[in-house]
């Protein structure tokens, strides 16, 4: 199982080229590319050129033998529209370019979730399946991810769109397309209050392909480093190995890194690959390998 690090908080603060430098000298196997800023019109991959950028980044993680498993789309509170769709579809090209096998894709969750399941997921078959031909073109997978959504008369933190895991496989089964998978976000799991091990058993490794990995104390979506808040990693681990998942064990989880200075960063990073192996260690154990 591959250790896979995402590039967004390294991005910003360092740069691409520095930032696949820092994830390979920590000794990640692979790279998740975060293509969020191409939400925004002034990011360099909302130029013309986007294309010959995603390729000097492929140059450069090639030279440093860092492999590009995985990338996640730009994505929106609302219900997407015209031009993040096609936004959408040029971080798929860039991802394409970068040589990952799948790209997460949020879905549309931008309506009051309760009072319009069914129109949500009618506009999710819509929305996915319009991606598909892209994917055939590309040679790239979708990830459908679970999502979550607050309550701010409560101050609470509840169902959207494939939290319960059942409207998850509901989801992949539909859609029918060797092009359309579902990332597991462990933490997303707990803020619907749900154990993330009780889902990956009801999904399975078929459905589940990629996971995002990050830690969180149930109440908020912290992003931050597995074994440090509340979340129950040996079971998770134990049912990773017991639906025999397939996939890599992908970090979403760069809050860890914001509230060091910049000299500190390959220290912590190196910390997180440390855990990273000693996660998959236990996998493996309980898978007897």
């Amino acid at each position: 199982m591959k250790i896979v690090q995402q590039t967004h908080e390294l991005e910003k603060r360092f740069g691409i080229e520095t930032a696949i430098d820092m994830i390979a000298d920590a000794g990640f196997d692979g790279y998740d590319y975060s293509a969020f800023h191409m939400l925004n019109d002034d990011s360099p991959m909302s130029q013309e050129n986007y294309l010959e950028i995603a390729k000097m980044i492929r140059k450069k993680a090639d030279s440093r033998g860092l492999i590009c498993y995985q990338a996640h789309a730009p994505f929106s509170s609302q219900c997407e529209g015209e031009d993040l769709t096609r936004k959408i579809i040029r971080s798929m090209e860039v991802a394409a370019v970068l040589g990952a096998e799948t790209i997460v894709v949020h879905p549309l969750q931008g309506l009051p979730y309760n009072k319009n399941v069914e129109k949500l997921y009618e506009m999710n078959m819509e929305f996915y399946r319009s991606l598909i031909p892209h994917c055939e073109k590309l040679g790239i997978k979708v990830a459908v991810e679970n999502m979550w959504a607050g309550d701010r008369r409560r101050n609470v933190k509840g169902d959207s769109v494939c939290a319960d895991p059942r409207e998850f496989n509901k989801y992949i089964d539909d859609l029918n397309s060797v092009y359309i998978t579902g990332c597991l976000d462990l933490g997303h799991c707990g803020l619907c209050g749900r154990e993330p091990h009780e889902v990956l058993e009801i999904m399975g490794a078929k459905r589940i392909t990629c996971l995002h990995v990050h830690d969180n104390d149930y109440i908020h979506d912290s992003h931050t480093l597995p074994c440090i808040m509340s979340m129950d990693w040996e079971n998770i681990c134990k049912a990773l190995a017991e639906i025999g998942y397939q996939g890599h064990f992908t970090y979403e989880a760069d809050s860890f890194l914001r509230k060091y200075d910049d000299d500190f960063i390959p220290t912590a990073l190196k910390y997180m690959y440390d855990t990273g192996r000693y996660l998959v260690r236990k996998i493996e154990k309980y898978s007897g390998i």
